[in-house]
């Protein structure tokens, strides 16, 4: 079982080729189609973009490109250029501790990034002081400092300016 990945995407384009694209991300029937890819919620569309939402299983890089699934075509690079389109993603996948930046531009990579990225949880209902969080499931090294949580939750690392779109 593959560990999921969360993504957001932006297309920029004509309004076929953007559905065109949608497709090759949902239907495995579609020539050169997007492997592994779980969930697509379109949450916005204009007459330029489309905005997606999902899920795939472990990373862009294994599901879009050609270190992955697709049998070493680079998905991304081939679909922008055959729909004219361009295409910025955003990604994270905490369990393995990275997040994702691509963007392509009608075939062209322009850019790829990973860095580290980490997600923690504060039950205070179960440890009311950070002290005894960081005590109890820590040793006293939690590598998130109480103020970098927000309701319980800490993000460290990743990209300054995740989903800040470029294109």
């Amino acid at each position: 079982m593959a560990n999921n990945c969360y993504f957001s995407m932006k297309v920029n384009g004509s309004k076929e080729n953007r559905e065109a694209w949608i497709r090759k991300m949902t239907d495995y029937e579609e020539p050169d189609y997007f492997h592994r890819i779980f969930t697509v919620d379109v949450y916005d569309d204009d007459e330029e973009s489309t905005y997606i939402k999902g899920d795939c299983a472990w990373s862009i890089e294994t599901c879009c490109r050609e270190s992955g699934y697709s049998g070493g075509v680079d998905l991304l690079a081939k679909n922008t250029k055959d729909l004219v389109l361009d295409v910025e993603i955003w990604s994270e996948e905490p369990g393995l501790a990275f997040q994702e930046h691509y963007i392509y531009k009608k075939g062209k990579c322009e850019a790829d990034e990973c860095v580290e990225f980490h997600e923690y949880y504060w039950d205070t209902s179960e440890y009311p002081t950070f002290e005894e969080y960081n005590k109890e499931e820590w040793d006293g090294e939690c590598p998130a400092a109480e103020e970098d949580f927000d309701d319980g939750q800490a993000r460290v690392g990743g990209f300054e300016g995740y989903c800040n779109w470029n294109i």
